[in-house]
């Protein structure tokens, strides 16, 4: 066993290599991933709380299905815009001062709908609304790049993912319940919808200035072995697959599995967002309250929160990852389709049910796709691409063996400078990488060029 001499002289075995992998994951992964995923979903509620105001507003200001439609999509139009220079200004600036940014404006734009007299002003905002959250979501996979190795990348975005499905079910009926307080304090229901769900991001904005960390080596709850046992890892990931600085970033986009992978992915938000959008005035149909129609609502999300969790366990057992997108992807299709056709409400919104479903972890595992990608395009060799594989299961391994490790442990020792973590490694242990000092600068930031587009 390693000792390491405390300035006191008093001697202690030091963490063993594998322990310190272990909590230090456990850590940033419990730090970060409810936090971000809280964000998204306000982020998500905010984006589709118009579904719920369409109910009333447009009668109130004698918008047409049509004009509603334009009116929605619009939102996206301004967030394609100013997604990559939003993320070029994240990468400047940091996470923390970026997202405290972006969610204060985007609140004070979903505020601002809640006295939309007009049409016109209808479709400003919803451009407005697009163009300060943009940015947010790539950011977050930039960010998960920061301080996750590669091997755990993929699942964090699943997990992060996954509050997009609970922000549905939670937006649905608290929607449902707004509208019915039409006439409270002067305000229509459509109007309390915009200013309830607006406030918490402009709330959040100000707690993330003060809770996110930009960087790993910025932050409080890591200790220093966890630090230096991140940085060597991340740096070893990015000598191993040879990952280079572009001084432009936008080079990524001439890549044509890029381009192939923006081409597939634009089919999942269009089924996802169609459902999201117009499913609440499909149930209104029905003929139920709007309370009632926001609990109905959250049936489909419910289910999708479970496929989000069921299907990628499936694919890691498996070890095989396109069965399980392109699968999901054609059962939603499917769904959808046949929604159309099948007669009675029941029917409809069971097969909507199983449209949602499909569409959103066809999503999720595209998603997750493109970040495994994007780490790995610049690794130019296969004997590159086998190493980065080789160190991922070492990580796996080791993080295992953290559990129990006592009696089978063999025993070492090791003089070490008083007051300093001992690096001494077992072979069987994850691999000390030192960073070449000259290599400092290179490694120290890492670039977001790679995760961009992909939102």
């Amino acid at each position: 066993m390693a000792i390491a001499t405390s300035a006191s002289g008093i001697s202690a075995p030091a963490i063993p290599p594998s322990e310190i992998a272990s909590r230090t994951l456990k850590k940033i992964t419990w730090r970060l991933i409810p936090f971000l995923g809280f964000i998204y979903l306000i982020a998500y509620i905010d984006r589709q709380n118009v579904s719920y105001a369409k109910l009333q507003m447009v009668d109130d200001l004698g918008l047409s299905e049509y004009a509603y439609g334009l009116g929605a999509s619009l939102f996206f139009i301004g967030y394609f815009l100013f997604e990559v220079p939003s993320n070029i200004f994240l990468q400047r600036v940091g996470a923390r001062v970026w997202f405290t940014r972006i969610m204060v404006s985007w609140g004070i734009v979903t505020i601002a709908l809640a006295f939309t007299k007009t049409q016109v002003i209808f479709y400003i905002l919803r451009f407005l609304l697009g163009a300060c959250e943009a940015g947010f979501f790539p950011g977050v996979l930039f960010v998960l790049t920061l301080w996750f190795p590669f091997s755990r990348r993929a699942k964090m975005v699943g997990s992060f993912m996954l509050f997009s499905a609970l922000a549905n079910a939670v937006g649905a009926p608290i929607g449902g319940m707004l509208l019915d307080l039409d006439g409270a304090f002067g305000l229509r229901g459509w109007e309390w919808v915009f200013i309830v769900t607006g406030i918490p991001a402009v709330v959040m904005g100000f707690v993330t200035f003060f809770y996110l960390d930009d960087r790993p080596e910025d932050c409080r709850f890591l200790t220093a072995e966890g630090k230096a046992w991140l940085h060597d890892t991340l740096a070893a990931e990015d000598r191993s697959m040879g990952k280079t600085d572009h001084g432009n970033p936008l080079a990524a986009l001439l890549d044509g599995r890029v381009q192939l992978m923006c081409l597939y992915y634009i089919a999942f938000p269009l089924a996802a967002y169609g459902l999201s959008y117009w499913l609440p005035t499909i149930v209104k149909g029905f003929g139920v309250s709007n309370t009632v129609n926001g609990w109905i609502n959250v049936i489909p999300w419910l289910i999708v929160a479970a496929a989000l969790w069921i299907v990628p366990s499936m694919a890691s057992a498996s070890g095989k990852q396109t069965p399980y997108i392109v699968v999901p992807a054609l059962f939603g299709a499917a769904c959808l389709l046949l929604s159309v056709y099948v007669p009675g409400n029941v029917a409809k919104f069971a097969f909507l049910c199983g449209a949602s479903g499909g569409h959103l972890r066809g999503a999720t595992g595209a998603l997750e796709s493109a970040i495994e990608f994007s780490d790995r395009r610049f690794c130019r060799s296969r004997a590159c691409r086998d190493q980065l594989g080789r160190q991922s299961r070492r990580l796996h391994r080791a993080e295992h063996r953290a559990v129990d490790q006592g009696s089978d442990r063999q025993q070492h020792r090791t003089d070490v400078v008083p007051g300093h973590l001992s690096h001494h490694r077992r072979s069987h242990d994850i691999p000390s990488s030192e960073p070449d000092p000259s290599q400092a600068s290179q490694h120290g930031h890492r670039g977001a060029g790679n995760n961009l587009i992909f939102s």
